[in-house]
């Protein structure tokens, strides 16, 4: 449609409204129609007849097309002289968020919100990808590191790759046995986090063997209480509770997760069968290593040799580490070693032993506190403490979103944008200021407002309003004489 045509249109449209305001049987409209019969640019064709050109403004906008006339008694018109009721301006444009992928439009899932792949301007947003269809079916990109819609969820994930095993299937789903958090998603197995998953028959904080749960199952010889996190693991102790197969003559020892059978001083044998031997020439006496073995009719005697201590059957070495001879650190630990001993630092300091020094994980790395947190260092440790603006254990850290959760200090005329750690408060549009005070902007006054010449500027809280003066007619903005 032509410049001239749509001008020709709204002026008509004008003309209208203000005839039969007052009444008038006719009006300057019959030049109007001339003029536009007359001009090449206006649209006219065979019959100069003015019609809405297949669809007119609302308000009975003009256009000209082969066969109309002023009364609407050819095709395309009413008797009033309007067009059809379902005749549309020929340039509207479809709208965003109808369901239906119109020119122009990369998606339209019928609705105008954001974050859900199709933006509200009907284009597919970063990181997501949309089906063809009416209306778009779309979907996060699997395997971009970013963590959007279904991948949000319950049980999904996106640690930017899509490799199986690595506790973030091929399709953005959790694993079993692993655990998701973070974007791009950091994964880890549940096996050992001292939580009992699906699965597990025990999990006591570790994957180590040995300590009664390994690799999240119950070993032979212990029994675990999984009332509490983390399970519970005690050896079974096999010599009390009458299950071992020990002769009578034999003693039967507990271990971590078994038991051995030792026959009896005088006697020899696999433990489940004993009979008497000379221990003394035999070698199968318990006398200690360091006694001498002195054979007796149905025994024998040990006598401990000289440096040593004890009844001949058990020989010990004087104890350094019990006795106060020792010279270990204090924050060390005493190993008594036959005729000897040796000191080692405890966890958490660093030295010969007899010498130990704190070790300050907060400085050399080692300490396990979230880049978000605070480390500070103690004697043999250290602990961590989120800083400002984030929450959790120190280890583990998450913003707090301040916009969310009331506690920002913005105008209630700003927007309130969370950031990492913080926020920011920026005044809303009629508004100035710094954020957390926000004054009203007087567009009235400030020349900013765009009321029409002949129009009056009201300011409003935020806003303003434009109201043609008397003799006008508009919206305002525009507004032309009567």
């Amino acid at each position: 449609m032509s410049a001239l045509t749509q001008l020709v249109g709204r002026t008509f449209a004008g003309l209208a409204v203000a005839a039969a305001g007052v009444g008038c049987a006719s009006s300057p409209t019959e030049g109007l129609f001339s003029e536009v019969q007359q001009s090449p640019h206006a649209g006219a064709s065979q019959g100069g007849a003015v019609s809405g050109g297949g669809g007119a403004p609302a308000a009975g906008g003009t256009g000209v097309e082969q066969g109309g006339s002023l009364d609407g008694g050819e095709t395309g018109g009413t008797p009033d002289g309007g067009l059809p009721p379902d005749a549309g301006p020929p340039d509207a444009e479809a709208p965003c968020g109808n369901g239906r992928l119109d020119p122009g439009e990369a998606c339209d899932d019928a609705n105008a919100s954001s974050a859900d792949g199709c933006g509200p301007d009907c284009s597919v947003e970063p990181a997501w990808v949309c089906e063809p269809g009416e209306p778009s079916r779309c979907s996060p990109i699997c395997g971009d590191a970013h963590v959007l819609g279904a991948e949000a969820k319950a049980g999904g994930c996106d640690d930017g790759n899509t490799n199986p095993g690595d506790g973030c299937s091929p399709a953005c789903h959790v694993e079993s046995g692993y655990a998701c958090s973070g974007a791009p998603s950091v994964c880890t197995k549940t096996c050992g986090n001292g939580a009992l998953n699906p699965g597990e028959g025990c999990d006591d904080g570790n994957t180590k063997a040995g300590d009664g749960c390994f690799a999240c199952a119950v070993e032979t010889g212990y029994t675990c209480d999984n009332a509490h996190s983390p399970s519970t693991c005690a050896d079974v102790n096999e010599c009390t509770n009458g299950s071992n197969p020990c002769s009578p003559n034999a003693t039967c020892a507990n271990m971590l997760g078994s038991f051995t059978c030792t026959c009896k001083s005088g006697y020899a044998g696999n433990g489940k069968t004993c009979t008497d031997v000379n221990e003394c020439t035999n070698g199968s006496n318990p006398c200690n290593a360091n006694a001498a073995c002195s054979n007796t009719v149905g025994s024998f005697t040990c006598t401990c040799n000289g440096g040593y201590t004890g009844n001949g059957k058990t020989c010990t070495d004087v104890n350094e580490c019990t006795n106060g001879t020792n010279n270990c650190a204090a924050n060390a630990n005493c190993t008594n070693t036959p005729g000897s001993f040796s000191c080692a630092c405890k966890g958490g300091y660093t030295g010969n032993g007899k010498t130990c020094t704190d070790v300050n994980e907060c400085m050399n790395g080692s300490s396990k506190c979230s880049p978000n947190a605070n480390c500070t260092n103690t004697m043999g440790s250290f602990s961590c403490a989120c800083k400002d603006g984030y929450s959790g254990s120190g280890m583990t850290c998450t913003d707090i979103n301040e916009c969310m959760n009331g506690s920002n200090t913005c105008s209630p005329n700003a927007n309130c944008a969370n950031t990492s750690g913080s926020y920011n408060c920026t005044c809303k549009d009629g508004f100035t200021g710094t954020g957390k005070v926000c004054t009203n902007v007087d567009e009235c006054m400030n020349g900013t407002a765009n009321c029409d010449p002949n129009a009056t500027c009201t300011d409003t809280t935020g806003s303003y309003i434009c109201t043609c003066g008397l003799g006008f007619i508009g919206d305002g903005v525009t507004c032309e004489p009567l």
